[in-house]
């Protein structure tokens, strides 16, 4: 199964990574070439160009997860990262358009039900 989320707020975004993302877990940052990489070069450990895009790949760390949820960073943006890809074992977690949109593929009823129990109930089962 896969879930959608969208509109839901940074302390929502935060439980789920914090829930789902752990640490050794691959990550990967994708932006356009004028983007601020800074976080991104902070955590990467493998650049790579694909088209316009740079993107950057590496493995999650405890610094960074507590990076990613120490404040959020504007009042439409949740992250100041346009896509951040986390590979989670089978589970697949992607945040889209700064942290606005979640989307979390091959998703286990036992990883369903840690939504509900998060408080999450605005998602979309596709």
């Amino acid at each position: 199964m896969n879930i959608s989320m969208h509109n839901h707020s940074f302390t929502v975004w935060c439980k789920l990574i914090r829930t789902f993302v752990h640490p050794g877990d691959a990550f990967e940052i994708r932006c356009w070439e004028d983007e601020n990489v800074d976080f991104a070069q902070k955590w990467s450990h493998i650049l790579v160009k694909e088209g316009l895009e740079n993107v950057f790949r590496g493995s999650v760390t405890n610094a960074m997860l507590k990076t990613l949820c120490e404040k959020p960073r504007g009042k439409e943006e949740i992250t100041d990262i346009f896509t951040l890809n986390f590979t989670c074992g089978d589970l697949l977690l992607y945040s889209e358009h700064y942290g606005t949109e979640l989307h979390l593929l091959n998703v286990q009823e036992k990883d369903a039900a840690v939504l509900e129990e998060l408080g999450v109930s605005d998602y979309t089962v596709y």
